[in-house]
């Protein structure tokens, strides 16, 4: 998670780690919502089952998947004034990745 944090970190140009915690939460709260829309944003074993590491739910390293959780932190934090404008570009690359198939949900 800490690549994930940097990158999110980096893209809204933040240097310090005071926001770390908000941020966290809000890596968490998108890769959520991602599954909630029937895209897999974790790390998987062989038996499907969400592998799980210090009480996380580990992310798949994938820039696709990256860049969606990116865009669902700068949407919540406003970035730039554009918070709508991010959030819905989260969504549509959500449903991008959800029609794909290769990040649908197995089940």
């Amino acid at each position: 998670m800490m690549k994930l944090l940097q990158q999110v970190k980096t893209a809204m140009r933040i240097s310090h780690d005071q926001l770390d915690v908000a941020f966290e939460s809000d890596i968490q709260t998108a890769a959520l919502e991602l599954y909630r829309s029937g895209v897999q944003p974790y790390v998987t074993d062989q038996s499907g089952q969400i592998v799980i590491v210090d009480g996380e739910r580990q992310i798949i390293d994938d820039e696709l998947i990256h860049k969606a959780i990116e865009l669902y932190c700068k949407a919540q934090a406003d970035y730039n004034g554009k918070g709508e404008q991010l959030q819905q570009a989260f969504q549509k690359l959500s449903d991008s990745l959800a029609l794909c198939g290769d990040y649908v949900l197995v089940k």
